[in-house]
């Protein structure tokens, strides 16, 4: 996590109480959980649940608050529907020679499913930050290791959202536009990392699709759910499926089982569950 949005964090969920005259010594836990609820954007009410309950515990307190549920709407676009959305995209005119770059950046979230800033840190080859010493993320055949991401404001590396490294699963499908993204020079991908793709790719989805209001809202993230949805419609298990993602099952199974695409699933990744495991680079 950013050390400095961990920071930040602490300093809201300090705020929070202090507002309400609220002690952590002594508030009950009704009366924390009433200041806390009067936050309205789900995100901010789980970071600073979380950090409260981080500090309830260190002073001995058993309580814990309940943060709000995750809410995200989220769409899925089936294979076809995604390579028509590619095609498209359009930069702004100072940025149009990146084109294929960009598209590569597309290809390489809907088949891998990684985050944004995940995806900006991948590359072909075992490769340190020579600033923070971390390691970044490699694409491996059928594979990648996960190590970091590339902060959109600063350029810099970071751990992954949430903290952990993973072994994510690569679906061969068009993978020769993934191995161009993963050897794209960092310096490009730095130039890169300042565009909305959201923006990019919901302006794609009004033109692909004119007359259904479902598609047109669609966001960058969408493009890993879609490679989620695409994984258990190939009949990869729940539990691989949220490996993949770095996700906890729960939350696999509350957002994509019982979603289902039309009959052009990507195909089955190959020999995924007999691949053995990247080692953690030295």
């Amino acid at each position: 996590m950013n050390p400095k949005g961990h920071e930040q964090d602490f300093t809201r969920a300090v705020l929070v109480i202090d507002r309400e005259n609220l002690s952590l010594k002594t508030a009950t836990r009704k009366e924390l959980q009433k200041a806390v609820n009067k936050i309205d954007r789900n995100n901010i009410h789980r970071r600073v649940c979380s950090r409260l309950n981080s500090l309830l515990g260190f002073i001995g307190r058993r309580e814990r608050l309940e943060a709000a549920e995750y809410n995200e709407v989220v769409h899925f676009l089936t294979e076809s529907e995604f390579l028509n959305v590619v095609e498209t995209i359009e930069l702004p005119n100072d940025l149009r020679d990146h084109k294929e770059d960009v598209k590569n950046l597309f290809f390489t979230l809907f088949y891998t499913g990684l985050r944004m800033g995940e995806a900006f840190a991948l590359f072909d080859r075992r490769q340190t930050d020579f600033k923070t010493g971390r390691q970044l993320n490699r694409l491996d055949g059928t594979q990648i290791a996960v190590y970091s991401q590339m902060l959109k404001v600063s350029k810099k590396f970071s751990s992954t959202k949430t903290g952990n490294e993973r072994v994510a699963y690569v679906v061969q499908n068009n993978f020769h536009r993934i191995k161009a993204w993963a050897e794209l020079d960092i310096k490009i991908k730095e130039q890169l990392r300042d565009i909305e793709y959201s923006r990019l790719i919901k302006k794609a989805g009004r033109l692909t699709f004119p007359k259904d209001s479902e598609k047109q809202n669609i966001k960058a993230h969408d493009c890993r759910h879609s490679y989620a949805i695409h994984l258990l419609n190939s009949g990869v298990s729940i539990s691989l499926t949220a490996k993949s993602l770095g996700n906890r099952v729960l939350v696999c199974e509350k957002y994509y089982l019982g979603k289902a695409l039309h009959d052009d699933g990507i195909q089955l990744i190959h020999q995924m569950m007999s691949q053995p495991k990247l080692k953690r680079v030295s």
